[in-house]
This record gives structure tokens, C-alpha cells and sequence, in this order.
């Protein structure tokens, strides 16, 4: 008797362990918009300046993407677009800081890629004093 008393206290017991989702999930989520995904974003060095190579894996739609250049505490100094179309998956595109911005300032760079105004990525960069964009000897 003692025995199945204690069995009929854990059995609701553990019934009072059953996961409660609160709010519960709706029937009909919401649909996730379409973006662009990137396979690869990273910063080399062309003929001594920064650029940036960005390998797309997923275009939506056909659109821009948009990159933006800025220096330590400052403005944007340059930009660029480059026309996507959705069957350019697998596309890689190299953007290249221009030969304008100059010489580089010492510190924290940054490069900003947006497709159809919508953030995608942020690289940074540290840009050493005298450095190889630097315009020095």
C-alpha cells in the first residue's frame, strides 16, 4: 500500500514537469524575408591597398550591394555598388579601396557591405602608422 502511494505521488509529480511553451507558438509563423548570403568576406591587399573579396552563395533577387569605406572616427571616405543578379551565386566580387583615399591614417579601419540597404557585414582593419597605403618612403 505504501508502495503504490508513493507511485501514484511521482507519477504527479512528474506530470508537473511537462514543459509549457508560454506564449505558445502561433500556427502560422511569419514568413522570413529573402537576403543575401555570403560564402566569404575578407580583407587582402592589392598593389598595397585594402580591398575586400566577398564570395556570394544566395542572391534573392536582383539588386545592389552596396560597400562603404570608413576610416578610425570618421566619415565614409568611399564607396562602391555592384549590380547582383539572382544568378550570381557562387559570384565573387574584389573591391578595392580607391587609389583617392589617401594616404591611409593609422588606426581602426572599417568596410561596410549592405544589399539593398540592409546590413550585411562589417570588416575591420588595423592600418599601421607608415604602413604599406601610407604614401611614405
Amino acid at each position: 500500500m505504501r508502495g503504490a502511494l508513493f507511485a501514484l505521488v511521482a507519477a504527479a509529480s512528474l506530470v508537473g514537469c511537462t514543459p509549457l511553451f508560454v506564449p505558445p507558438v502561433p500556427a502560422d509563423l511569419p514568413e522570413i524575408p529573402p537576403r543575401l548570403r555570403v560564402a566569404d568576406a575578407r580583407l587582402e591587399r592589392l598593389e598595397g591597398r585594402p580591398a575586400l573579396r566577398l564570395t556570394v552563395r544566395e542572391v534573392p533577387r536582383d539588386g545592389w550591394l552596396a560597400v562603404q569605406w570608413f576610416p578610425p572616427a570618421g566619415f565614409e571616405v568611399a564607396s562602391a555598388s555592384v549590380w547582383l543578379a539572382d544568378d550570381d551565386a557562387g559570384r565573387t566580387v574584389t573591391l578595392r579601396l580607391p587609389d583617392d583615399v589617401g594616404p591611409l591614417r593609422d588606426g581602426r579601419w572599417r568596410v561596410v557591405v549592405s544589399w539593398e540597404g540592409t546590413y550585411v557585414r562589417q570588416l575591420e582593419w588595423r592600418e599601421p602608422a607608415g604602413g604599406p597605403s601610407a604614401g611614405g618612403s
